[in-house]
């Protein structure tokens, strides 16, 4: 228990500040005691605000990458999912990694890709299954199956522009036809 007579008549000034540095000494020890290793916590502080970062740029990524797919735009996109698989490779998310080669499976077949996209589709449902995440494989599937609808509906409305593109075509021959006609018509009066 240390004295703590300030400013008495039976203490000179230096004896007082000697007073004051073993006290303040005694509280250095204490915090110590109660926090031991300072140089933990400040790393603990440290890889909390990287790991806050890293939700950041997750999040931004794969709203621009939805953002960019939903303006008809797969090669964005496509770069988009790369990088959200670098940042799922850094967090060492196998789930995060995952999502993002579905991703880029999704604008590989955008792109045309077709074959490419079956390897990703095919490699991203064996990682889903070696780690035995059914919610993940079951993104993979739906997504896969997504995809597969969305092609053939891209591929019938093709058919029907072209059809429509030939029946505008033929239309402009025979009106040309007709023109003609006339004109040969006009010609013999």
């Amino acid at each position: 228990m240390s004295l703590k007579l300030y400013r008495s008549d039976y203490l000179t000034l230096q004896d007082e500040a000697e007073l004051v540095e073993q006290e303040v000494m005694e509280l250095e020890v204490k915090a110590q005691q109660q926090h031991p290793d300072r140089c933990f916590g400040d790393r603990l502080r440290s890889l909390e605000r990287n790991a806050m970062h890293i939700q950041y740029l997750l999040a931004c990524l794969s709203t621009l990458g939805g953002a960019n797919h939903l303006c008809n735009r797969p090669i964005e996109a496509l770069a988009l999912a790369r990088r959200q698989e670098l940042v799922g490779r850094r967090l060492g998310s196998t789930s995060v990694i995952i999502r993002a080669q579905v991703f880029q499976a999704i604008n590989q077949a955008l792109l045309g890709n077709v074959q490419v996209s079956r390897q990703m589709f095919k490699s991203c449902l064996q990682s889903a299954r070696k780690e035995e995440w059914l919610n993940l494989e079951v993104f993979v599937l739906a997504s896969k199956n997504w995809l597969e609808r969305e092609l053939l509906e891209q591929k019938k409305l093709a058919r029907e522009g072209l059809g429509k593109v030939q029946d505008e075509k033929e239309e402009e021959e025979e009106k040309a036809a007709e023109a003609e006609e006339k004109d040969l018509i006009v010609s013999f009066s």
